[in-house]
């Protein structure tokens, strides 16, 4: 897979964590950001960018013992603005790639290799300029949900909880933040990205309705199972976590 480049989000601080750099932390004796090289690693793609922030250095000592299996290149977030910001980071080293690219968080240590297979394939037959990975939760509190056009399959945007009406909070399909964008358009979108939220941030979501206000294909592909894409934010995260890892992964495989 030469022609898609990975760009994993490792920069957050993970303040609910209360325990250094997030992305370190370990699940059967590996880091989760371990845990996600290794998928990247298992379906061919050869180059990966990590986007680094808060306490770098370790993530980037961790980084070199994977630099003789995959292309492993590094940018520096230096203010923590959002997620849409991180991956406007990796600019500049993707300037001559006119293939796909494939964006993943460091924190999701159980999404495996078969559901990014199928990401992709999906991606490639239907000449998405975006494909993102969903899932159905009785529940969806706290969660983006997934706002479709009522005349197609495309997803027309992602709505964050705070900004649902009483309509879209009975979405039960939420988005999990896991993406593969064709290149261009995806900095092309995050260039008309705009920090309209509290925190001042700027939001990788945002692209979505970007893109399909464009008649861009959006659309997406769903995991049959909610535990497989968890993102650990929290404590409580990180047990469930450790408690469905066999399910998914070898525990028994060496650690890095």
């Amino acid at each position: 897979m030469e022609d898609i480049v990975c760009i994993i989000l490792a920069a957050g601080q993970g303040k609910r964590m209360q325990r250094g750099q997030k992305v370190l932390v370990k699940i059967q004796k590996k880091p989760m950001l371990g845990h996600v090289l290794e998928a990247v690693h298992a379906i061919g793609i050869k180059r990966v960018i990590v986007v680094v922030g808060h306490q770098k250095e370790g993530v980037e000592q961790y980084l070199e013992g994977w630099r003789k299996r995959l292309r492993i290149e590094t940018v520096q977030q230096e203010k923590l603005r959002g997620t849409a910001d991180a991956v406007r980071q990796t600019e500049k080293l993707l300037l001559n790639h006119e293939g796909d690219v494939l964006v993943l968080y460091g924190d999701t240590p159980l999404l495996t290799e078969q559901t990014l297979k199928r990401l992709l394939a999906e991606h490639r037959a239907r000449n998405n300029y975006c494909t993102l990975l969903t899932t159905l939760m009785e529940d969806p509190t706290g969660y983006g949900r997934i706002v479709r056009d009522g005349r197609s399959d495309t997803v027309e945007k992602i709505v964050e909880e705070v900004d649902t009406t009483a309509e879209e909070k009975t979405v039960k399909e939420i988005n999990v933040g896991v993406y593969c964008f064709r290149s261009r358009p995806l900095f092309e979108a995050l260039k008309e990205v705009k920090p309209n939220n509290r925190k001042n941030e700027y939001y990788l979501t945002d692209t979505v309705a970007i893109l399909s206000r464009k008649q861009k294909g959006v659309r997406t592909v769903l995991s049959g199972d909610r535990h497989e894409v968890l993102g650990v934010n929290s404590p409580i995260d990180l047990v469930k976590a450790r408690n469905v890892f066999g399910r998914y992964k070898n525990p028994a495989k060496s650690s890095e």
